[in-house]
């Protein structure tokens, strides 16, 4: 994988440039990688992310993983929180919901994958789900690895490891210094100073004394909100079913079951 997660080369950052993005990857474990690559969820969405990857290697393997549009809004702000993007005021997802649109948009997943569909052969596009990841996580493994043409006894380090953290940033003001800091340091080059920083232990203690219980932080989604977003979702996830061959009426009850 890239050195750093969430690269948004072919999204926010393509003005760096090629050579710029082939960099994330130098090192000596990618030189002799059956595969490599970078996760940025931001591609899904973004119009022309599509024709950027196709001009930068019309032979790319696309790997989207999905899951149920409403979840997908609720952690979504959920992440913006624990970033620190969101940290005072009305912190609810019912308000979060009116003035950030994009937590609709970005799960309308036929109209985002339909974008991908015109740059890209399907063979080259795997679509895996949340749900088959929480539930067969090595069948989906073993999925991927044979999409990827990588040894199905290939077994990732990351494997079984949980990304995001249910935790949040206490000190928004302290948080986005160090952030600062951080960029800084590496924009100059010296990015041995973090790993330092690192190996000391400085992380962990910093992030143990400046974060609190996500769960704490904010309300928990309101019943009438799940209804009205899983109505909202309907004709979408549809139109997903049908792209994708996939019957996706778990998604369509979810919001009655709550």
């Amino acid at each position: 994988m890239s050195k750093n997660k969430e690269l948004d080369f072919f999204s926010n950052y393509w003005d760096r440039g090629f050579e710029w993005y082939q960099a994330q990857f130098e090192s000596d474990l990618a030189a002799q990688a059956v595969a490599v690559g970078e996760v940025s969820p931001s591609y899904l969405y973004d119009m022309d992310a599509p024709l950027r990857v196709r001009q930068y290697d019309r032979d790319m393997k696309i790997i989207v993983t999905l899951r149920n549009p409403v979840e997908r809004a609720y952690s979504n702000h959920k992440h913006n929180i624990r970033q620190g993007f969101v940290f005072s005021g009305d912190l609810t997802f019912e308000s979060a919901l009116q003035t950030n649109p994009t937590y609709i948009e970005h799960g309308l997943y036929a109209a985002h994958l339909q974008h991908w569909y015109e740059s890209f052969p399907k063979d080259q596009i795997l679509v895996v789900f949340f749900d088959d990841i929480v539930n067969a996580p090595s069948s989906v493994a073993l999925t991927v690895y044979r999409f990827l043409g990588i040894d199905d006894g290939y077994v990732s380090s990351a494997f079984g490891k949980k990304s995001n953290e249910s935790v949040a940033v206490a000190n928004v003001s302290l948080a986005l210094r160090i952030d600062r800091l951080r960029k800084s340091i590496n924009g100059a080059g010296m990015t041995w100073v973090w790993a330092l920083f690192r190996s000391l232990g400085l992380r962990w203690l910093y992030r143990r004394l400046n974060t609190r219980d996500i769960e704490q932080a904010i309300p928990g989604m309101r019943p009438e909100t799940r209804a009205y977003l899983n109505s909202l979702y309907l004709d979408d996830i549809s139109n997903t079913e049908r792209l994708l061959g996939r019957d996706l009426a778990t998604w369509k009850q979810a919001g009655l079951s709550h």
